[in-house]
């Protein structure tokens, strides 16, 4: 850094490239800083301290406002989160404004754009086709049933049944994510585009399952991307009082 009033300073950074310090051309420490996990300022001394903007995670603060700006949202440390929401939404986690997977010590986060642990976006949606002139009636319609599809011991099975696919529609797609526990989440690329789905779980141990639906129809002229989400819930109901009640309980996605 080079300041008109107090000529060239360099960075000296921590293990997890924070600016731990700034050193004087004549090799004196001029700035120090520490910081808490989720970025908040524990330490800030030195004649040059406020002067350098860059600190926690190398981002430019903001003094006034508390702010530190990444690329692509503001974050706020003395609050733990991100001043806006994800930009894909729940398919990034149901927190949408949650910081660097709620592990800062252990995750990193160069651009401001992770969301909650385990936490896997389904692929964006983004057809040729998208928004170009289409000129057929009538728009699409899309009428789906979701419902179990044979849950046995050690197996979840569901299905989306389809009641109605007509009209003007293009790059029909069905995407399918398994959560355990409500947080540790993965997509399941074998059910992609199939109608069932269905993944082992050896315990019985309760999953929420969503299924995505999208296509474009042809309304107003273009062809317009639109969507339904089906969401399952995946557990074993216990048939009795059981040491392992999972054993004979009824397994079912509804």
């Amino acid at each position: 850094m080079n300041s008109v009033t107090s000529g060239i300073k360099f960075y000296a950074y921590d293990g997890n490239a924070n600016v731990a310090a700034l050193v004087g051309s004549t090799g004196g420490i001029v700035a120090a800083y520490d910081f808490d996990p989720f970025g908040g300022t524990m330490r800030l001394s030195g004649s040059s301290a406020r002067e350098n903007p860059y600190r926690y995670s190398t981002k430019r603060a903001n003094d006034s406002s508390e702010i530190l700006l990444y690329e692509y949202r503001g974050y706020k440390p003395v609050v733990s989160r991100w001043l806006s929401r994800d930009r894909i939404e729940e398919d990034g986690g149901a927190n949408l404004y949650a910081f660097v997977l709620n592990s800062p010590i252990s995750s990193l986060d160069l651009l401001g754009e992770k969301g909650v642990p385990g936490a896997t976006p389904i692929d964006p949606f983004n057809p040729p086709a998208k928004d170009l002139p289409c000129c057929c009636t009538p728009p699409a319609r899309v009428q789906i049933v979701a419902h179990d599809a044979g849950s046995g011991r050690g197996q979840f099975r569901m299905a989306l049944e389809p009641k109605a696919i007509d009209g003007c529609i293009s790059d029909f797609q069905i995407r399918w994510k398994s959560c355990w526990r409500g947080n540790v989440c993965w997509l399941l690329p074998d059910s992609n585009d199939k109608a069932g789905c269905s993944f082992p779980s050896t315990k019985g141990n309760t999953h929420y399952v969503e299924a995505i639906v999208r296509w474009l129809s042809c309304k107003d002229g273009k062809w317009t991307p639109e969507q339904i989400k089906f969401n399952f819930y995946c557990r074993v109901e216990p048939d009795g009082w059981l040491g392992f009640w999972w054993c004979a309980g009824t397994w079912i996605c509804d």
